[in-house]
């Protein structure tokens, strides 16, 4: 699971993505971005699984982590 800035310096985080998805496509990867309309689409169109917006709330993120972490035991 990679939690994604789309706000990288030198390179955006959809292009990011992309280059991790091409060399690992079985990866989650969740954007983290002040913007929660932008990432809806790129999460539609297959280019991220899942995004949280900034300030990430503490629920949100257990429960995203829940999704996509196996559980332990």
């Amino acid at each position: 699971l990679i939690l994604m800035d789309m706000n990288l310096p030198g390179m955006n985080g959809l292009e990011a993505t992309a280059r991790i998805k091409a060399a690992s496509p079985n990866c989650s990867i969740v954007a983290l971005t002040a913007d929660v309309f932008a990432p809806q689409d790129s999460v539609r169109e297959g280019k991220l699984d899942d995004f949280l917006s900034k300030p990430i709330d503490r629920l949100a993120l257990i429960r995203l982590l829940n999704r996509y972490l196996p559980a332990s035991g």
